[in-house]
């Protein structure tokens, strides 16, 4: 309140300034979203002085964060005086090296932000280093991984563990015969690592021995995951003993491969 001004006749006249409360609220704001500023002397009005940065509603005081930078808020009160407040956005940088990933495999994550954290949304999934960006594949299925810089804003992407279902069938094969091996994921490949030992045909998974020896068989699903089998082609060893007998009569045969099993034809002339 000015003194009080003497003027003719004696009367004397006041100026009143009024005073504008500061702004309140936060600082910062991530780009893209919103925050509040509020100010206690009511019926004003508000604007931002760089819109590209920020927008504001002229009567709710509702920020918007558009691109990382700052800008100066201004607060009009109805009687025409004004304070500010200088409010930053905060850039939000997406997660770089996302996408799916095998069972049992690993998958590095990054940001161009840098000092923020990682977390995983199912665990049962992916986990992911809380530091340094690293999904770590648990089971199949889908997982959200997030990104919280210092500032507060959060980036985030969805990785896919692909699982990885096992190869069925014999392991163990007689050089010159043939098996089938079979995986539950439909529509792969199938090759082999030596096909002097034995081939695989690409679409059914029928396996041919050729000869003795180790094989390591691939399947390849096409989610990009693959398992593999080893199958062992084995000598067939020849029965040994005398090929003949009399009525009513026994002989014994044998065979050097230990841990057999005997059967016969169907055709009645003999038991074993």
């Amino acid at each position: 309140m000015r003194p009080p001004q003497t003027g003719q006749g004696g009367k004397t006249s006041g100026v009143t300034i009024a005073a504008v409360a500061p702004i309140t609220g936060t600082s910062g704001v991530c780009q893209g979203g919103t925050t509040t500023l509020s100010d206690a002397t009511p019926g004003g009005t508000w604007i931002s002085g760089t819109t590209s940065v920020a927008t504001i509603t002229p009567n709710t005081g509702v920020v918007y964060g558009v691109t990382p930078g700052a800008t100066v808020i201004r607060y009009t009160s109805a009687a025409g005086c004004s304070t500010t407040y200088t409010l930053t956005v905060n850039a939000i940088t997406p997660v770089t090296g996302a996408g799916a990933i095998c069972n049992g495999g690993t998958l590095p994550l990054s940001n161009a932000t840098s000092g923020g954290t990682w977390s995983s949304n199912n665990v049962g999934v992916a986990t992911v280093g809380s530091s340094s960006g690293v999904v770590y594949s648990v089971s199949g299925g889908n997982a959200v991984i997030t990104y919280t810089t210092l500032a507060g804003c959060t980036a985030t992407t969805t990785v896919t563990v692909n699982p990885i279902s096992p190869i069925t069938g014999s392991s163990s094969i007689c050089v010159g015969s043939s098996t089938q091996l079979s995986d539950a994921t439909a529509g792969g490949t199938w090759t082999s690592s030596n096909t002097t030992v034995a081939t695989i045909v690409t679409a059914t998974g029928v396996l041919n021995s050729l000869s003795l020896g180790t094989t390591v068989i691939r399947y390849s699903m096409p989610t990009g995951c693959f398992a593999t089998y080893t199958v062992t082609v084995v000598s067939v060893v020849p029965i040994t003993g005398i090929p003949f007998l009399c009525v009513g009569g026994t002989t014994i045969l044998s065979n050097s491969s230990i841990g057999g099993t005997w059967s016969r034809g169907n055709h009645p002339v003999a038991t074993l």
